[in-house]
């Protein structure tokens, strides 16, 4: 099924192909960074949710592949730091609840990975309350934003070392424009 899901990249990029399939044959978390083509084609075919609550809705626009690894720290233009999406090279119309499915499940596959006595079920529930809570705060017109400070351990050093990188990347607080002779500052 994977093949088939890869039909038109396995035609037109061979060598690659045949590097992703290595790699996503090293790992759980590789395998299901690597899925997406067959993930959305058992989507399509009604084979990953059979919820009616999504029945007949338009696409909507999609990240496309909402796995953890595609999400990052951010600098907004305030100079806050935010985690958000960092990767839309799948980007995609695709159904109601398809990212949502994409990133609950890899929190699952890295919380088994880093340590498999984990209970992934309360991560998943925890990721689709998350999710609940964020739409109601929206539908009551708060716009969204980081939370009021980190709340785990994982989230504390991502934005510690999200702000150490910033302090160390002066560079990037200006206008630059990159030229044949490298890089100027505005």
């Amino acid at each position: 099924m994977l093949a088939r899901a890869d039909d038109v990249f396995l035609r037109t990029r061979p060598e690659l192909s045949a590097g992703k399939y290595r790699r996503m044959a090293s790992n759980a978390f590789d395998y299901y960074r690597g899925n997406l083509a067959h993930f959305r084609f058992e989507w399509e075919l009604g084979r990953t949710s059979r919820s009616r609550f999504v029945e007949g809705l338009p696409l909507l626009q999609s990240l496309g592949d909402a796995h953890p690894e595609n999400f990052g720290i951010l600098v907004a233009s305030d100079g806050s730091l935010a985690l958000e999406p960092n990767d839309f090279d799948s980007a995609d119309l695709a159904p109601y609840l398809f990212d949502v499915r994409r990133l609950v499940g890899g929190l699952g596959v890295g919380a088994l990975l880093a340590d498999p006595s984990r209970d992934v079920r309360a991560i998943a529930r925890a990721a689709a309350q998350a999710y609940v809570a964020a739409l109601a705060s929206a539908r009551a017109g708060q716009p969204p934003g980081p939370p009021a400070a980190p709340r785990s351990p994982v989230e504390e050093d991502v934005f510690s070392r999200g702000a150490r990188d910033l302090r160390s990347r002066a560079e990037l607080a200006g206008l630059t424009q990159l030229t044949a002779d490298g890089r100027r500052h505005f």
